[in-house]
């Protein structure tokens, strides 16, 4: 059996409304190495309300296409190398948050 190359990166960006407002700052969490786009290319859902409107935190996955040696456990990697994918999977995932939720005010990303 062939093996598969392992060249995305699956992350998952946490969306945190502040308080009661329409503020929103997000955070980054790699997952993983993954074979491809597994099902839909994103993934965006709301908890902790009884709608997206009111809803405390949001949930975004996505796979980024990276090199492959990335996912290699062999291949030595300083934090800062991750930061090129962790932007595009911000990038990614405002759009479609935005979309969901056209009034929210996000913090620039650091």
């Amino acid at each position: 059996m062939e093996e598969k190359s392992l060249d995305f990166i699956h992350f998952e960006v946490i969306y945190i409304r502040e308080g009661i407002s329409n503020k929103w700052t997000r955070r980054v969490e790699r997952k993983g190495a993954a074979t491809n786009k597994i099902g839909a290319p994103m993934a965006v859902s709301f908890y902790g309300g009884q709608s997206k409107e009111d809803a405390k935190y949001a949930y975004c996955q996505v796979n980024i296409k990276c090199d492959p040696l990335l996912n290699d456990p062999n291949t030595l990697m300083v934090p800062e190398a991750w930061r090129p994918y962790e932007e595009d999977a911000v990038n990614l995932t405002d759009k479609k948050f935005k979309k969901r939720l056209p009034e929210a005010e996000l913090a620039p990303f650091l």
